[in-house]
């Protein structure tokens, strides 16, 4: 038995060996079951030797800072009970030379990683019973523990999968807290966050040195991160940034292609893209609005736009993630009647998950293997509460609706086929034709309405003058809603929008002054010519 001591003097006797990894092994420690001691390897100093001339002191140096300012790790959940968020150093390790050896830190009860829970194939080594609803409550949790972290100032960094752990209650505990960005408060400080996995890296990051002074997490990268995590759990693993393409070419180097991905922009899942998503993956229009304009923010800008303040600031808070996410856990949602683990939204109107059920049709995701379909039943989660805490999902179970699936089959009659993103195309035509429209319907109610300078409009005059205002109107109606009904369950009440067009055109005719035939003529030209740039701009047609 191997014997270390303490900051203060403390003595810890190691037990057996628990854990192995890059950095080192975690063991027990004999008579303190809520304490785990983290061993260092060799390994870890001659790799981190490279970036500062005393590795071994380095790393003293930042788990004694993270002494400085502790951290209580643990949270309350809505009954009470203590749940741990972080494992944060509780202590230093010495050896019998005094040489830093390691940390001591909480020991975590779960052993799985977050990926258990996105894998439809790992899930039933920790979860009995899984739902879709189970996801979005795994996904509260974690944005939850980030909030709790972002709250005191703290900047986690390497979101890595394999250092967010989740137990059999959806509960999130994330490890490795020896690798967070951490700043001290005396000196000023800051012991970086070296390492990062591409995946998940933000874009301002990509293709960079971690180490390297200018290539500094914040806040800001994590959100990022944080985002692409919620939008694996909510979306069945697939990778926001993910395409059939180069699904089965991922590799774990700085240059695989999800990597290039991100740094370009190139999500197909917000809305303004025109690229289709994997196919196999689940119909992104089966979240609510609210899930999908953060997703939006946290994925929409282009390589030249990455970068940019506007577009770090842009991204959705781990605090919104939770308020939307507690949201769409309480929405009204129904159970399928052909496969009792199909959980949905009651306003998509059918089940997303039997539309891509044909293992056959489904690619590779991004993180794991194939899935396969495994029958479960719904899990006993709780909403989960507003608070910024995080919170433990066991509980009361939700009311179920029982709904039969309506199932798409795809264009070449075999198989199942998510649905594509609606294309904005649809608005734009109904109300620019409306628009056009708006002349030959008015023109003659308003056939004896005298302009303001007392000069009458021939019939034909009116006619056109109507008819490129109605189109101007139009555009800008579709302009407006595009986005919306982009994102709606369904397309027809938005078209109606469409009819305002000539409402607009009226009220706007008796209420302006029109000096001449032809200044609303050449306003209208304008206004169409803008409102057409606008649209090539947004849609790239």
């Amino acid at each position: 038995m191997t014997t270390y001591r303490g900051q203060k003097g403390s003595r810890y006797v190691l037990g057996k060996r628990i854990g192995h990894g890059g950095e080192g092994d975690v063991f027990e420690i004999e008579g303190q079951p809520g304490l785990v001691a983290k061993l260092y390897s060799d390994r870890k100093f001659r790799h981190l030797a490279s970036v500062v001339a005393d590795p071994r002191q380095y790393l003293k140096n930042k788990i004694e800072c993270m002494l400085r300012s502790p951290i209580d790790g643990y949270t309350a959940n809505q009954a009470g009970k203590r749940i741990l968020t972080v494992a944060w150093p509780q202590d230093i390790l010495l050896d019998g030379l005094g040489r830093f050896v390691g940390f001591t830190m909480p020991a975590v009860s779960s052993k799985y990683s977050i990926h258990t829970a996105y894998r439809v194939k790992e899930r039933p080594l920790l979860f009995r019973h899984f739902t879709w609803k189970s996801s979005i409550a795994i996904a509260y949790n974690l944005a939850s523990a980030v909030a709790y972290l972002h709250n005191l100032g703290i900047v986690i960094g390497d979101f890595n999968s394999n250092n967010i752990l989740v137990d059999e209650h959806g509960i999130v505990t994330l490890i490795d807290a020896d690798s967070f960005n951490i700043r001290d408060a005396g000196t000023g400080r800051v012991y970086k966050c070296m390492v990062g996995v591409p995946e998940v890296l933000a874009p301002e990051l990509q293709g960079k040195d971690l180490a390297e002074r200018g290539s500094a997490f914040s806040k800001e990268s994590d959100c990022f991160s944080l985002a692409v995590h919620i939008f694996c759990a909510i979306m069945e693993n697939y990778h926001p940034f993910g395409s059939d393409a180069h699904a089965s070419k991922l590799t774990s180097s700085g240059a695989n292609p999800v990597a290039a991905r991100i740094a370009e922009g190139a999500c197909p899942y917000v809305s303004t893209s025109s690229e289709p998503g994997q196919a196999g993956a689940p119909d992104i229009r089966m979240l609510p609005h609210d899930i999908r304009d953060l997703i939006d923010r946290a994925f929409t800008y282009t390589e030249r736009t990455a970068e940019r303040r506007d577009t770090l600031s842009n991204r959705p808070s781990a605090s919104e993630w939770m308020g939307a996410l507690a949201r769409l856990y309480a929405s009204s949602m129904c159970t399928c009647g052909t496969d009792t683990s199909h959980v949905y939204l009651r306003s998509y109107g059918h089940c997303p998950w039997c539309d891509v059920a044909s293992v056959s049709m489904r690619p590779t995701p991004v993180h794991s293997g194939t899935p396969t379909p495994v029958r479960l039943i719904p899990n006993r989660f709780t909403s989960p509460p507003s608070s910024s805490s995080p919170s433990s999902v066991v509980g009361t179970p939700y009311t179920r609706r029982r709904m039969r699936c309506g199932i798409r089959r795809n264009s070449s009659g075999g198989g199942w086929s998510s649905l594509t993103k609606r294309e904005p195309r649809g608005l734009w035509v109904a109300c620019m034709l409306v628009g056009v429209a708006s002349g030959p319907l008015l023109t003659w109610p308003l056939l004896n309405v005298r302009v303001v300078t007392g000069m009458d409009i021939n019939c034909l005059e009116r006619l056109v003058v109507l008819s490129v205002v109605g189109l101007t109107v139009g555009c800008i109606i579709a302009h407006h809603a595009q986005d919306r009904y982009q994102k709606a369950d369904r397309a027809w009440p938005w078209l109606f929008l469409s009819l305002l067009s000539p409402v607009l055109v009226y009220v706007g005719l008796v209420t302006v002054s029109m000096r001449t035939p032809l200044t609303p003529i050449l306003c209208g030209l304008v206004g169409a010519a803008v409102a057409l740039l606008v649209y090539n701009l947004r849609c790239g047609n």
